[in-house]
C-alpha cells in the first residue's frame, strides 16, 4: 500500500470570505462542508509570510487544510504578503 500526503489549500480574499481569519486562533475550530459531508479541523498554526514562500504547500506527514490570504487584513491595494493558517483534522 502507498500512502501519499498531501495539503490541501484555499486561498480567498481578505476583504471577502477569509476575513474572519484576522481573528483566528491556535485550537479553533474549522468546518468544511462538501457533498459528502462536514469535516472538523481544528487550527494548529498561523504565520505571516513573503508571497513567494512555496514552501506553505509543500506536502508533509502532517496534512490538512492550509488557508492562505493576503496580509494586512486592513491593507489598501495590493498587500505585501500573505496570512497563512494551517490546520489538522480532528
Amino acid at each position: 500500500m502507498i500512502f501519499r500526503f498531501i495539503r490541501i489549500g484555499f486561498a480567498g480574499h481578505r476583504d471577502a470570505y477569509f476575513r474572519g481569519l484576522k481573528d483566528i486562533r491556535t485550537n479553533d475550530e474549522i468546518l468544511i462542508q462538501t457533498a459528502a459531508g462536514t469535516s472538523r479541523y481544528e487550527v494548529d498554526w498561523s504565520r505571516i509570510t513573503d508571497p513567494a514562500d512555496g514552501s506553505i504547500l509543500t506536502p508533509s506527514a502532517d496534512s490538512g487544510p492550509t488557508l492562505v490570504t493576503s496580509y494586512p487584513f486592513h491593507y489598501i491595494g495590493a498587500a505585501p504578503e500573505r496570512y497563512v493558517v494551517h490546520a489538522h483534522r480532528q
